[in-house]
């Protein structure tokens, strides 16, 4: 096969990319796609996305079982809010890349998400609404987190964070909260009342 954009220039097949990607850079050695992402199931089988949120979209919803998603392009920008509200754990490894944008990850009712493995520029915010939250003590710097539902379990295990935002001030509502390592610039509350 000869490939241009991804597909074979005389049989029309697309590449399917499989063990020929160069996760350092993310480009398919075959057909010299850029991809932006690699989704891996528990069970082993993988597919590999030239787009960041369609790699997120292709997840199925209501899985049961973590969901690994591969960040395979060095810098990714999320300008526009990125909702997980499918009942979905995803797991994502940065890949030593950095993720970074205006934009906000939200983690909605009954979703989690795991990061891992890289950056997330300060620009960038993960909010916990509802979902959980886990950042894993292999990445660097993690932008601002922001805790805007009592019911989402969040654990930040390491990290220089730019802000960590929790809308609540009780220690009822922040027993879901648990910081075992990172550091942060600024902590803030919304709300009323006295820090427990």
């Amino acid at each position: 096969h000869t490939y241009k954009d991804g597909k074979c220039t005389t049989c029309g097949a697309s590449c399917n990319h499989k063990g020929k990607v160069n996760y350092s850079d993310g480009v398919c050695e075959t057909c010299g796609t850029q991809l932006e992402a690699e989704v891996k199931y528990e069970n082993g089988t993988s597919s590999y996305f030239d787009s960041f949120i369609s790699a997120i979209d292709s997840v199925p919803h209501g899985m049961k079982d973590a969901v690994t998603v591969y960040l395979l392009k060095d810098f990714y920008r999320i300008d526009d809010d990125l909702y997980l509200a499918n009942n979905n754990k995803i797991n994502l490894n940065l890949n030593a890349k950095v993720l970074s944008g205006n934009g906000k990850i939200v983690v909605k009712n009954g979703s989690s998400l795991t990061l891992a493995g890289g950056d997330i520029d300060k620009s960038l915010t993960v909010e916990a609404a509802g979902g959980d939250v886990t950042i894993e003590d292999t990445c660097s710097n993690i932008g601002n987190i922001s805790v805007t539902s009592a019911d989402s379990a969040v654990s930040i295990k390491g990290g220089n964070a730019e802000r960590l935002s929790l809308a609540f001030t009780d220690t009822k509502s922040l027993k879901n909260v648990k910081l075992s390592g990172g550091k942060f610039k600024y902590i803030s509350f919304n709300g009323s009342g006295t820090v427990a």
